[in-house]
């Protein structure tokens, strides 16, 4: 998993990413509440608006399967892509 913040003029972008398993979100207030699971990448973009926070899907950033292998193996792990975790 992975977050990253970027601020572009006059709103601020939060790309959250799961790579394999499970992560509980919750905003700071409470709302927003999920658990992402993911097999293989899922990565939401949270956009402040004048409104609140969109919520979208995003693609594969920042990494690819290639980087996350790399350190898998730094670490002696394998990561099941496709299939659920324990």
């Amino acid at each position: 998993m992975s977050g990253h913040e970027i601020s572009a003029g006059s709103r601020t972008l939060f790309l959250y990413q799961t790579c394999y398993g499970t992560v509980h979100q919750e905003a700071v207030d409470g709302s927003g509440i999920q658990d992402v699971t993911a097999y293989h990448h899922k990565a939401y973009r949270y956009i402040r608006t004048g409104d609140g926070v969109k919520i979208e899907q995003a693609g594969l950033l920042y990494h690819d399967d290639e980087a996350m292998e790399e350190l898998d193996k730094k670490i002696d792990f394998s990561i099941p892509w496709g299939k659920p975790g324990k």
